[in-house]
């Protein structure tokens, strides 16, 4: 294996925080886990709410709520971790339920729903002596499911298992690589490729290839070099412009403590390691996703320690690694990604959770390709104030009609309009936009859709319209 480590210190980055809050769920705590691009351009979005049921919600290309599911049995741990669009427009849902007998820990859950949310089978499967968390989902080329689970046996013994289903959920092969966890799976149309973390001390990250027939290929270890006391762990992996693989995650001393991060690695697809980097821009720093651009660069997803609280972070690198910006999301408390995808607006997409007025919450980012937000909220101001205000807007001519109900006070306003690509056309600001008021614009843009995003210091709407 080629295996150079490669330090650097970020030079050119242009780095922001920017405040932001799209917020899902009732008064206790509910956490998002991951979510999927949708056909008719929005989201499914999957999690627990604060029962610790199945939580669901359907929303439109900016994060507005169509409908919401909660499944579960009360009393038991239930956990919504991957969701994938079937080939007919419905959903695969791979989940995760305490045992109800309690002979066993958990058990893996796969539910397939229609395009309304209604639930048509599900699935339990069971691989060991002890636990198994359903971890990841996705579409086949033939449009069957491909299913990771983590098997555990019990006193640290993992297992990454990879398993092809039909479209009932009926098992076609299943392959175990010893010593590793799902965290993140890349197709091609011959091989799967699965990057994990083992159970060694310190740990090491690993990818696997499995061929469409369930054979393994290769199961590749990856070590630091620099430290014994150095844990690596990969997050997330996918392809390349130029036929490589890209897998990031993080560092930490396995001695326990802060002082984690950022990891990311170039292989070429037999898994010889091309480069390797970890660099850091606090004491806490992970990776969880990562997606290739069309100009061969890259953009990952995290978190990161910002004015004492984790929050959501997007680095944007060229092919080389090297940092070309990064994004820093700042909630009112704490903020942990947990999953990141490329959008319909050639942005990013990141949903995880955020502590609101003392309660987690599914939290939904949605940016342009700078990592400006086009879905922005209310940054701790109690959910009711969100959802009540609201603006309107007519076009008259070359001017635009922008009507404010129910913004509160009297408080300065920007207003912003995008267009559909997600580039910013305008910006202008307001002195004291009162609660019931009309204010005109001139409007010069030829016909098509456009967002526009209306925000103070309290509240940020973002609405789309076709003019």
């Amino acid at each position: 294996m080629n295996y150079r480590q490669l330090f650097f210190i970020l030079l050119l980055t242009q780095c922001s925080v920017t405040n932001f809050a799209q917020s899902y769920g009732g008064p206790g705590a509910d956490s998002g886990n991951h979510f999927v691009s949708t056909s008719d351009g929005g989201y499914i979005l999957c999690g627990m709410n604060e029962n610790q049921d199945l939580y669901f919600i359907k929303t439109d290309d900016l994060g507005n709520t169509q409908w919401s599911k909660v499944i579960g049995d009360t009393g038991l741990y239930e956990s919504a971790n991957a969701i994938a669009q079937t080939v007919d427009g419905g959903y695969i849902a791979m989940c995760t339920q305490e045992d109800p007998t309690g002979a066993y820990r958990n058990l893996s859950w796969l539910i397939r729903f229609n395009t309304a949310g209604d639930t048509l089978w599900s699935r339990h499967y069971f691989y060991g002596v002890w636990s198994n968390v359903g971890a990841s989902v996705q579409i086949r080329p033939n449009g069957n499911y491909l299913i990771g689970i983590n098997a555990s046996a019990g006193a640290g013994n993992y297992e990454n298992l990879l398993v092809e289903t039909d479209t009932f959920g009926l098992a076609f092969w299943n392959v175990i690589v010893s010593g590793c966890g799902v965290n993140n799976i890349y197709q091609t149309d011959s091989l799967i490729y699965s990057c994990g973390t083992t159970i060694n001390i310190p740990e090491d990250m690993s990818i696997s290839a499995i061929n469409d027939t369930g054979d393994l290929k290769y199961f590749r270890v990856y070590t630091d070099t620099s430290s014994s006391l150095l844990d690596i762990s990969a997050q997330g992996i996918c392809g390349t412009t130029d036929g490589n693989l890209m897998v990031c995650g993080n560092t930490n001393f396995f001695t326990g403590g802060a002082n984690r991060e950022f990891l990311i690695m170039k292989s070429d697809m037999n898994g010889d390691s091309i480069w390797i980097r970890h660099f850091s821009i606090s004491l806490d720093d992970r990776l969880f996703a990562v997606r290739a651009l069309s100009d061969g660069g890259f953009i990952f997803g995290g978190s990161t320690l910002s004015n004492g609280n984790n929050q959501f972070i997007l680095i944007r690198t060229n092919s080389l690694g090297d940092t070309l910006w990064t994004r820093i999301y700042a909630a009112p408390m704490r903020a942990e990604m947990r999953y990141m995808d490329l959008n319909n607006y050639g942005g990013f997409t990141a949903i995880g959770d955020t502590t609101v007025n003392g309660q987690p919450d599914i939290w939904l980012l949605i940016t342009d390709s700078a990592g400006n937000v086009l879905r922005s909220g209310p940054t701790g101001i109690p959910r009711n104030e969100i959802n009540s205000a609201d603006f309107t807007v007519n076009k008259f001519a070359d001017q635009l009609a922008i009507n404010f109900t129910n913004w509160g006070e009297r408080k300065n306003a920007i207003l912003s309009i995008y267009n559909e690509q997600g580039q910013l056309l305008e910006k202008n600001s307001f002195k004291g936009i009162l609660s019931e008021q009309t204010i005109f614009l001139p409007f010069h843009q030829t016909h098509g859709m456009y967002f526009i995003n209306i925000q103070n210091s309290d509240i940020s709407k973002t609405k789309r319209f076709i003019f």
